[in-house]
């Protein structure tokens, strides 16, 4: 259920001046919503004033030493720099690339799991190192269901798991630990090449829905990886110390059509990973559903309203639509 911290106005920086004001303003959010490291900022109608606060919250919060990276949505920010990348086109070249056969060093094993995972794909990635002992990796849905190294198969969890000899938390929990210890293991292999094979995974249908649609390697850091930092790379650029900017990208965004939600939803999760703190600047509420559906993928939304040109109705139409998608309004601010 969607509720107002606090409210803020941006007549306050009159008198204080336009960095105090910001810095204010941080500082509030950082004491009501200490533990939210991904924050979007959205508006009720048109706003300029928005992506300008939403930047310099971005631009504070890497001041205080946090690695930051700040999203714009809205395309007349930074235009000159839009075909050289941005957030759709990372989503294209991370989606658009699908896994099939090559040289582990192109990627990085990391690589593999993380971009099976956001593409969703099924099926079997078999990793060879220089003796070419065989490594597999088998996925539903993006979901690691199985892992097997030459001297181990996972045959007994999964006859448990079709004989349901335990509970299902215990079988969670059973097969969780199995993936981390074998996951230790092939990072320990030192592999050549892979292939992905697509096909039907037969008998692990279950095992996406025991593990709660949770990747099993979430904690895993980005260190290392060769692919995903290249088109990170690619499609951020860095302004100051710590504080990195994203663009829109010039493809269509469209939250709402086909799987876009679930592959922005698993990118930033990706990219939350590699960040400490993340900025969106989200599209206005009133046009369209993608600032309510990235304000519901964040873990709190600060929400611009010009209250001198905006109706109260149509404020309050705003905030019942973000109730019905449960975003954590963290605060207000008035323009």
């Amino acid at each position: 259920m969607a509720t107002v911290k606090q409210s803020f106005s941006f007549d306050d920086y009159r008198h204080s001046g336009k960095q105090e004001f910001y810095s204010f303003l941080k500082t509030n959010i950082n004491h009501r919503a200490k533990n939210i490291r991904h924050l979007a900022v959205s508006s009720v109608a048109p706003s300029k004033e928005r992506t300008a606060l939403a930047e310099n919250i971005a631009c504070q919060l890497a001041r205080e030493g946090n690695r930051v990276l700040f999203i714009s949505t809205d395309l007349t920010y930074k235009s000159e720099l839009a075909s050289k990348g941005g957030l759709t086109h990372l989503l294209a070249q991370l989606l658009g690339r699908p896994v099939s056969k090559g040289q582990i060093l192109d990627y990085g094993l990391l690589d593999l799991f993380f971009l099976v995972y956001l593409q969703q794909r099924t099926g079997t990635l078999e990793l060879l190192t220089r003796n070419n002992n065989k490594y597999t990796a088998t996925f539903r849905q993006g979901i690691v269901c199985r892992l097997e190294t030459p001297n181990y198969k996972m045959s007994d969890i999964d006859a448990n798991l079709k004989m349901k000899k335990a509970s299902w938390k215990e079988l969670a929990r059973t097969y969780n630990q199995e993936l981390q210890h074998l996951f230790q293991e092939f990072k320990r292999v030192s592999f050549v090449s892979f292939a992905f094979y697509q096909s039907m995974v037969l008998g692990l249908k279950k095992v996406p829905k025991l593990l709660g649609d949770t990747y099993p390697f979430i904690h895993e850091q980005l260190e290392g990886h060769n692919y995903i930092l290249r088109c990170l790379h690619l499609n951020s650029f860095k302004r100051e110390h710590n504080f990195f900017i994203m663009n829109r990208g010039t493809h269509a965004l469209n939250l709402a059509k086909g799987k876009s939600y679930q592959s922005v939803s698993s990118l930033l999760e990706l990219l939350s990973r590699h960040y400490d703190r993340i900025v969106v600047d989200t599209p206005t509420l009133c046009q369209g559903q993608d600032g309510a559906l990235l304000c519901g993928l964040s873990e709190g939304a600060l929400i611009v309203i010009d209250h001198h040109n905006v109706s109260r109705f149509r404020i309050n139409r705003v905030v019942h639509k973000l109730k019905d998608a449960d975003v954590n309004i963290v605060g207000t601010v008035l323009g």
